[in-house]
């Protein structure tokens, strides 16, 4: 189920240093991720040993479509097991598969510097968008995605792509389908070098903390405080007003709904759209940075409210 492998920052020295264990997923994206967190750790705790403790989560690897797994937690609640009952220090999340609600025993200590959080096409014929002909097949998993496409284009077919990114790039070349839909931070960290448009916010906003990496730890945990020195607040604003709206609208990772909080100078911006039987809502909130879980909590009922109606 899971493995562990000791590392020490540069320069450290040969005397006691504080040993964290960070539990990951054991995909190449997982791993891309843990290593960001353990450069800024390194940066941050000169000295810092630091011991990966690598897990398998339900769901990786899995070709099951991803609306008949338990979507809420499912790349995560191993992780968080694992910092829960002592087998590791810190979990390290994609926040956009963190479900907005976490145990009393755990909490956030850091939200890194974002990546992008938009979503990006990729096409086996170098088209774009606005160019794929009628009845092209697009590879995506995600029910946000779906649907926010089913809106703009309704002439594409949209096909089930499930896998880690390399199996659906594989998929793609073999002519699975015409074109596939990825998160731009991914494709960022595993450093891939083909070609793509980046389309949002126009058509797809995105999901909740896409770009985004967590760390997550025991609550009042004294050997990890040091760690709340990662945490980027502009991030954090900007993600907890989308989880907010997220968890407004009492949804996980499988609700058709892109939002995206703009974090500027101590003011955000919060956008939404949410689709429901083909129907679609948006809405947009601003105000202080400081009251990002309250807009994004009025913004996720508007958007309900709007959808509710004739």
């Amino acid at each position: 189920m899971q493995g562990a492998s000791a590392s020490r920052s540069p320069g450290a020295s040969a005397g006691p240093a504080i040993r964290l264990r960070l539990a990951s997923r054991a995909s190449a994206l997982a791993l891309a991720q843990l290593s960001e967190v353990e450069a800024a750790l390194a940066a941050l705790m000169p000295g810092v040993e630091l011991v990966r403790v690598l897990i398998h989560a339900k769901g990786d690897g899995s070709l099951v479509p991803f609306t008949e797994l338990d979507s809420v937690g499912v790349f995560t609640s191993a992780l968080e097991a694992a910092v829960l009952n002592g087998e590791a220090d810190l979990a390290v999340h994609s926040l956009k598969d963190l479900p907005t609600s976490l145990p009393a025993e755990s909490e956030l200590v850091a939200v890194l510097p974002r990546s992008s959080p938009w979503d990006v096409l990729i096409t086996a014929g170098g088209q774009c968008l606005a160019e794929l002909a009628p009845s092209s097949r697009i590879g995506t998993s995600s029910p946000r995605r779906r649907a926010l496409l089913a809106i703009s284009r309704p002439d594409l077919v949209l096909v089930e792509a499930r896998g880690n990114v390399d199996t659906r790039l594989r998929q793609l070349d073999a002519g699975a389908f015409d074109a596939l839909v990825l998160a731009e931070a991914g494709l960022l960290r595993l450093g891939v070098s083909r070609p793509w448009e980046r389309i949002g916010p126009e058509p797809l906003l995105p999901a909740a903390g896409q770009g985004a990496i967590a760390v997550e730890a025991r609550r009042n945990d004294p050997r990890t405080e040091a760690v709340r020195g990662l945490h980027h607040q502009a991030t954090a604003d900007a993600v907890k007003a989308e989880r907010a709206c997220l968890e407004a609208l009492g949804g996980g990772c499988s609700l058709p709904l892109g939002v995206w909080a703009d974090a500027q100078d101590g003011e955000l911006s919060v956008r939404g759209r949410l689709v429901s039987g083909g129907r679609l809502a948006e809405a947009t909130r601003t105000g202080r940075a400081a009251d990002a879980r309250a807009l994004g909590t009025a913004l996720g009922r508007e958007l309900g409210r709007r959808l509710e109606r004739p």
